[in-house]
């Protein structure tokens, strides 16, 4: 059939051309016209039927739009457009949909965008492609959504939520799936269960069901790090150990115990220049974007509390708006603002609103603008008092200082506190609980504050108010990691709460120290176990100055704070399972023994730098000559950095990142610096001698600076610039309590003379030995008359620009065999080493034998003249060390004679203090009535002669912990017959800090001295008798006599060397007879 309208052939009988839907002609109405047209050679109707250009264009016309949506041919063909597209328009709804509630991502949204545009497609362009298109895109995705869920008909789903908050919770507690009551009414706690069929379609469920916000998100968390992901992932630069598969296990399903402390956090604190250059060239300043990686850091060591940044920042406005607030509120951080910040408002605030005509005045001032700063905090409270807030209250003076100054009085003080802090719980109760019941608040007992709050013996403080009752009181350590004062025990019964300010960094006197890490993970275990022990449960919490580099120690403070019952101090082993603990979740991939030397590198390089915190190191700290001080420490920060390239090199990538980020590079740049102050010591000493080898180590610590800017430029660069900015601290040769004038350490050059010249020394004494003229000069070495002394190192130095060659022999003399030399010639450009040792098993143990050396150049001689006797273990008293030269007696704090505990026991802290090791008295809270009550610790030693003798006890500079009390120290000393029998026990006080003593206070140099040396002495003198006389002739006696008759002699003659037969010579001989020698 034609089409008369638009020429195209239809099938026969068809009513309506496919073409256009023009009504067709019927069959009876053709015209068969066979005739033939002379121009166009075919007949006109076949012209028609095959579309020849006859009359094809000529007078057709076509149908609108309206009368083909008429056509009943069209209507069918419409209806199944339209549907077609609307099926793509509603799986297009049902993927947004899906996609938003599985948390929506890039490939969601592009499926989204697929199916919409494939209706478009069928829609307008009626396109066939286009459904088909659809059909097979619509199979693939049910089939992706049955390998996503399970299988079809069930799916497995994550609940998340908190109880009291969630119809699904109400839902499974209803159908009996779910018993609330392991968390109903706890403070974040969580438990994890799965259950079987939880809802119609849903085969199992996963439930992370928290008593609070926090602790649905810990519990979320806790799946987090159970499937590998550390806190440490960002700030660690920690990469997850990538995974096929993940299992689920029964060891997952828990309850959370409620946390040992109530808030937990940390203070971002003096952040320039490193915080502050980080965050604003990464995240455009201190806003929500940077803030969001500092909460989730807290949020994931189960933390809950922080103070933000604060010198230049303000956290209410710089989100930007109120973005800050709302981020920490989203994700249940409570925040809160430091000692000198009440109200909810950081103090750059004020700088920003101030001025005269204002409505908050000009003066940070209550006694003279008391409206303007009601007005101040007012404002801030209704701006910010909807959100989850610990509220300062109290106030300081401007920019960290006392508030009248410190020429006032306690009691004006007092009194004013008293007005302010009133007044702003007046403006807490009416602008902050109309959103939540007993907002929380606190006072920060910091600095002069603390004298306040305890008053003295003319004014009553604050501590017995009743308005503070309701307040968290928190109590501040001295700045550099001692607790000043507990609460007493009445205090503690009397239901009173407390807090702790803790520092692992601190920008203040007597110097500053903010670079890495310098505060000893058992130095936390021991104050912090201190201060939970002693009612401090409330609020810890701890500045970290920029953050950065103080990540480990921190995680460490923080889990003590949240499970107290597993890191306190009912575990002594506490820090260094942590340890292990970190680098096995941190290194998962690494072998053990790997982990162990990171776990060396770690610990060892914060030790060190505790010593002498890095900022107040400079080169007269550690000798370099007595003791041998500075080249043994130089032994310890070379085995931190040899031990820390061995890990390096090994780690794979991943590893090697964290590695870096969070050990490496602080513990490399740090002993950089030990060794570039070392180096200048050895300089300084060796100069001093006039000798050549100083110039070795001033070249030493010139290599020292160049690679301390080589560690900053490096760091700068680490992981494309990714804490870059975090580098910049100053931290070589303060000399203030600042950065001011911080300088590299003189250096001294020693120019040689002409030829060689040789001269000789104890490597531990000053004294030179030389050419002299006449007799050569003589060193002697009686060392080895002392028990524990069995090695001298003597040093051979040569002054000139040639070589110098050397020899050692007897002086008259064959070398005994008891004595041993490292060598006896060599070659010396500047300096060498000769170790002088003895076998003390072939000396006799109560006579002394003598050497004499000769050292020699061929110009220049040295005689040194060496005594020793033998030892056995009866040489030297139970439990003591050793006794050194100089008639000096060293005894560790470990190496006890003897432990006598009571209600209270000593107990041996290890790795502890500057010695390594130290005893302290559990609990802490104990209080001895008088001395019995008291546990004590018994050490024994010997004194070769009578004489007047000073004892020296070492203790840590810990502060007293009752405001205005000295702090003092019980000893008694008797000889070991009187201690046996129990006679003459006199017991002395010695007073170790008077009561006038102020800790954490520039001013007192007893408390600088401590801080900065990391130790506190106290010394008392004593005449002491002779010890070790009949009772160790005695011993002797016993011990010839059993070796005589081990070796088959019995029969000896004995040979009193003109001696009287009384006393010691009488003692021996009759403990040898009873001993079985027949004389």
């Amino acid at each position: 059939m034609i089409c008369q309208s638009c020429g195209r052939a239809n099938e026969l009988g068809a009513k309506f051309c496919k073409g256009c839907g023009a009504p067709l002609a019927s069959d009876e109405g053709t015209q068969q016209n066979n005739s033939y047209q002379s121009g166009a050679g075919y007949p006109t109707n076949m012209q028609n039927q095959y579309g020849m250009p006859q009359s094809m264009y000529a007078g057709t016309t076509r149908m609108t739009k309206e009368e083909f949506d008429q056509c009943e041919s069209i209507k069918p063909i419409a209806k199944n457009i339209r549907a077609s597209a609307i099926i793509a328009y509603v799986i297009g709804a049902i993927s947004l949909v899906a996609n938003v509630i599985l948390g929506g991502n890039v490939f969601g949204i592009l499926d989204v965008a697929i199916v919409v545009g494939l209706g478009l497609g069928i829609q307008f362009a009626k396109s066939r492609v286009c459904a088909v298109i659809l059909g097979v895109y619509s199979v693939f995705n049910l089939i992706y959504m049955i390998v996503l869920t399970g299988r079809p008909g069930g799916w497995l789903i994550i609940i998340c939520a908190v109880y009291g908050k969630s119809d699904m919770l109400s839902r499974l507690e209803r159908d009996g799936k779910f018993n609330p009551e392991c968390i109903a009414g706890k403070w974040e706690v969580y438990t994890t269960f799965l259950v079987e069929a939880p809802f119609d379609g849903v085969d199992r469920a996963l439930v992370i069901a928290g008593s609070d916000k926090r602790g649905t998100i810990y519990g979320m968390l806790s799946l987090s790090e159970y499937i590998g992901v550390t806190a440490f992932e960002y700030m660690g630069d920690v990469r997850p150990v990538e995974k096929k598969n993940i299992a689920i296990g029964e060891d997952f399903f828990t309850v959370s115990k409620e946390p040992s402390v109530k808030y937990r956090g940390f203070f971002i604190n003096d952040e320039w220049p490193c915080f502050g250059n980080w965050v604003c060239e990464h995240f455009g300043g201190f806003n929500a974007k940077a803030y969001e990686k500092i909460f989730i850091f807290l949020l994931r060591m189960k933390g809950n509390y922080m103070w933000p940044a604060m010198w230049s920042a303000s956290f209410p406005l710089d989100g930007p708006g109120s973005a800050n607030e709302e981020l920490a509120d989203e994700l249940g951080v409570v925040m809160g603002y430091s000692h000198h910040e009440p109200c909810l408002r950081a103090s750059e605030e004020w700088d920003k609103v101030r001025g005269e005509g204002t409505k908050y005045g000009n003066a940070w001032n209550y006694a003279t603008n008391r409206e303007g700063l009601i007005n101040y905090w007012k404002d801030a409270l209704i701006r910010s008092g909807r959100y989850d807030n610990l509220i300062t209250i109290g106030m300081r003076g401007e920019r960290d200082t006392s508030m009248l100054g410190d020429d006032s009085n306690i009691r004006d003080n007092v009194e004013l506190l008293k007005e302010i802090i009133t007044k702003q719980k007046e403006l807490i109760n009416t602008y902050v609980k109309p959103y939540r019941d007993n907002p929380p608040m606190l006072l920060a007992l910091y600095k002069e504050v603390e004298q306040y709050y305890y008053g003295d013996e003319e004014n009553e403080g604050l501590c017995e108010w009743s308005e503070l009752d309701d307040v968290i009181c928190m109590l501040c350590e001295d700045n550099f990691g001692y607790t000043r004062t507990l609460p007493t025990e009445r205090m503690r019964n009397a239901g009173k709460r407390f807090g702790m300010y803790y520092h692992l960094d601190y920008h203040g006197g007597p110097v500053s120290y903010e670079w890495v890490d310098s505060t000893p993970f058992s130095l936390i275990w021991e104050q912090m176990s201190q201060v939970y022990d002693s009612g401090i449960r409330d609020v810890w919490i701890v500045n970290v100055g920029d953050l950065k580099f103080h990540e480990v120690p921190l995680s460490y403070f923080m889990s003590m704070a949240y499970d107290y019952d597993k890191w306190g101090s009912s575990n002594p082993d506490s820090y260094h399972q942590y340890i292990e603990k970190w680098s096995g979740e941190n290194f998962a991939a690494a072998d053990t023994l790997i982990r162990k030397k990171i776990d060396f590198v770690l610990n060892e390089y914060i030790k060190i730098n505790y010593l002498r915190r890095p900022e107040s190191l400079n080169p007269q700290i550690y000798d370099g000559c007595s003791f041998n001080e500075a080249a043994e420490l130089l032994k310890r920060a070379d085995r931190v950095c040899t031990c820390a390239r061995e890990v390096y090199n090994i780690l794979d990538r991943k590893d090697k990142e964290a590695f870096y980020s969070m050990v490496y590079y602080p513990a490399m740049a740090s002993m950089n610096n030990v060794k570039l102050n070392l180096y200048a010591s050895l300089n300084h000493h060796y100069a001093s001698q006039g000798r050549r080898i100083a110039n070795k180590y001033r070249k030493l610590a010139e290599n020292c600076m160049a690679i301390d800017k080589e560690y900053i430029n490096e760091f700068s660069e680490f992981m494309d610039g990714k804490w870059n900015g975090m580098q910049l601290a100053s931290h070589i040769g303060f000399t203030k309590w600042n950065e001011d004038g911080c300088r590299m350490p003189v250096l001294c050059e020693v120019y040689p003379v002409d030829g060689s010249r040789m001269n000789v020394s104890r490597s531990d004494e000053p004294a030179l030995y030389d050419k002299v003229y006449g007799a050569p000069m003589v060193m002697t070495i009686d060392d080895f008359l002392y028990p524990g002394e069995n090695n001298v190192r003597i040093e051979i130095a040569n002054d000139g620009r040639e070589i110098l060659s050397y020899t050692i022999t007897g002086n008259g003399m064959e070398l005994p065999g008891w004595l041993k030399l490292s060598g006896t010639e060599g070659e010396v450009e500047d300096l060498a080493e000769v170790e002088i040792s003895v076998d003390k098993s072939l000396l006799c143990e109560d006579c002394e034998s003598r050497a004499s050396l000769k050292i020699s150049d061929g110009v220049t001689t040295v005689i040194v003249d060496i005594r020793a006797k033998g030892e056995s273990k009866e040489s030297v008293s139970d439990g003591c060390l050793f006794t050194a030269q100089k008639n000096t007696t060293i005894i560790r704090a470990d190496h006890y004679y003897r432990l006598d505990n009571t209600q209270a026991e000593l107990k041996v802290l290890a790795d502890y203090g500057k010695y390594g090791a130290g005893l302290k008295a559990f609990p802490v809270t104990f209080k001895a009535g008088n001395y019995e009550e008291a546990p004590r610790v018994t050490y024994c030693f010997d004194v070769k002669k009578p004489a007047e003798y000073v004892i020296r006890f070492f203790m840590t500079p810990s502060n007293p912990f009752i405001k205005g009390r000295a702090f003092t120290l019980a000893y008694s000393i008797q000889t070991k017959e009187e201690y046996d029998s129990a006679q003459n026990q006199k017991v002395h006080d010695v007073e170790v800090l008077h009561k006038d003593y102020r800790a954490g206070e520039n001013s007192d140099i007893r408390w600088c001295e401590g801080v900065l040396s990391q130790i506190r002495t106290a010394d008392v003198k004593e005449g002491l008798t002779k010890t070790n006389n009949t009772e160790a002739a005695a011993k002797l006696g016993e011990v010839i006599a059993k070796k005589a008759l081990d070796n088959g002699i019995k029969t000896v003659v004995f040979d009193r060397g003109g001696y009287i037969y009384q006393g010691k010579v009488k003692a021996l001989a009759e403990a040898a007879r009873e001993a079985g020698l027949e004389f």
